[in-house]
């Protein structure tokens, strides 16, 4: 047994703390994870930008959002602007980041793919 703020507590107690916080942990990240996903259908989803990539890291510091857009491409204010909102949403310590290049890779290989499943008459 140890003894803490007066309270004598074995090993279970330690045990019973530790999914405590474990828990306390999951909760937070599903509460991260709906608020992410109500900021991004709220701001992006609203105004007709596709979605092609989405991705959270909940553990990191700051936790990040990454995002790409199907035909959509932002300046560095509308980036900055963004991640300022984030802050407001209530998601401190967490960083958007706009996966521009991917979506251009994206565009690119449904454009060749449109292409090579185009049938040609003889």
């Amino acid at each position: 047994m140890h003894k803490k703020l007066g309270m004598y507590y074995g090993t279970d107690d330690a045990d019973d703390y530790s999914q405590f916080l474990s828990g306390l942990q999951s909760l937070q990240e599903k509460r991260f994870t709906k608020t992410v996903d109500e900021f991004i259908n709220s701001e992006f989803g609203s105004r007709g930008y596709t979605v092609i990539y989405q991705k959270l890291n909940y553990n990191s510091n700051p936790k990040k959002v990454d995002i790409a857009f199907l035909n959509k491409k932002l300046t560095l204010t509308e980036i900055q602007l963004y991640n300022r909102m984030l802050a407001e949403r209530g998601l401190k310590n967490t960083v958007i980041n706009f996966r521009q290049d991917d979506a251009n890779k994206y565009n690119q290989l449904t454009g060749n793919m449109q292409g090579f499943w185009h049938v040609k008459k003889f």
